[in-house]
């Protein structure tokens, strides 16, 4: 979150507070709709274990995805998975 302030805070509060109320209403692949669900479904996940399978760097690179898609004005249907073997951090959209 704190990055996406940092480039564009004006569009970042506009997206955080979208996920924040699970999206946009009648567009599931709406990219603040994906990265809620994502996130409710991780955090299901981890109350059902003790261990969640996400890594702090999963959450980082699936906000920035579905943030990047946000700025994009792209739908999409789910968050990739961050590989963590040696890529890079997705390039942020201002």
């Amino acid at each position: 979150m704190y990055h996406t302030h940092l480039v564009n805070q004006e569009e970042a509060k506009k997206f955080w507070a979208q996920v924040a109320r699970g999206g946009l209403e009648y567009q599931d692949d709406a990219p603040s709709t994906v990265l809620d669900s994502w996130l409710k479904a991780a955090a299901a996940k981890e109350t059902k274990s003790s261990r969640s399978k996400l890594k702090p760097g999963d959450f980082y690179y699936g906000s920035l995805y579905a943030w990047n898609a946000y700025r994009q004005d792209i739908n999409i249907k789910a968050i990739k998975k961050w590989d963590g073997k040696g890529s890079s951090w997705p390039k942020i959209v201002e």
